[in-house]
């Protein structure tokens, strides 16, 4: 196993398959360990849910930001967490909730870095982003106000900041005859987060984390 220059304690992944399930090779080498905790956080997720919404989004910073820095991802789980709950609390669903989430920190060019982040959802209470092109009070709306109170700044501010890639919502029904199926395709989606490429491991800042439960 081929260990990574920059943080040995990072295994190199070069297979087409991860446990029986594709990955993105084109991306190759991936990092066996961030592929371990991404299962992970799926798993953990199905076995709590028997439907389970996965949506992929993108956060950028406005390119007139300045001055960000490790702890505007935490600020915007931290937010989305509490808009989720006002929305269930005004929708009279007093259900136990949990936000699950997997998040990579990426950085090519640009002055500032950007993160991919996967969000992990009970389907039976959240199962889209609504119509992104418009503020109305929908779950993508939610997710913009979210990285808006993250930085700082206004909600108009980071409207071209959070992107919705084409084809980043999965669904797996776990008992169906579609569950394998709908598992892999969801989980060769999520490998992309497990490049090694793009990200920063001399500065010593975290570029790959998970949510706890």
């Amino acid at each position: 196993m081929k260990r990574l220059i920059q943080n040995p304690n990072l295994t190199l992944f070069y297979d087409e398959r991860f446990l029986s399930n594709p990955v993105i090779k084109e991306h190759a080498p991936l990092c066996k360990e961030y592929l371990i905790a991404i299962k992970n956080v799926l798993d953990i997720s199905l076995t709590e849910y028997n439907r389970v919404y996965v949506q992929r989004i993108d956060l950028r910073y406005p390119s007139h930001y300045a001055g960000h820095n490790c702890g505007d991802i935490s600020r915007f789980f931290s937010s989305l967490k509490e808009k989720i709950k006002h929305d269930l609390r005004k929708k009279n669903k007093v259900d136990k909730f949990i936000l699950r989430y997997v998040w990579v920190r990426e950085q090519l060019s640009s002055e500032n870095p950007h993160y991919h982040v996967a969000l992990f959802l009970n389907k039976d209470v959240y199962f889209c982003l609504g119509d992104i092109t418009k503020d109305s009070d929908n779950f993508s709306s939610m997710i913009k106000g979210a990285w808006a109170s993250a930085l700082g700044i206004e909600y108009f501010e980071v409207k071209s900041s959070v992107h919705f890639p084409s084809n980043s919502t999965y669904y797996i029904h776990k008992g169906k005859n579609t569950y394998q199926e709908e598992y892999q395709q969801c989980f060769y989606r999520l490998s992309y987060l497990a490049k090694i490429d793009t990200k920063i491991y001399s500065n010593g800042l975290k570029n790959f984390s998970t949510s706890r439960k």
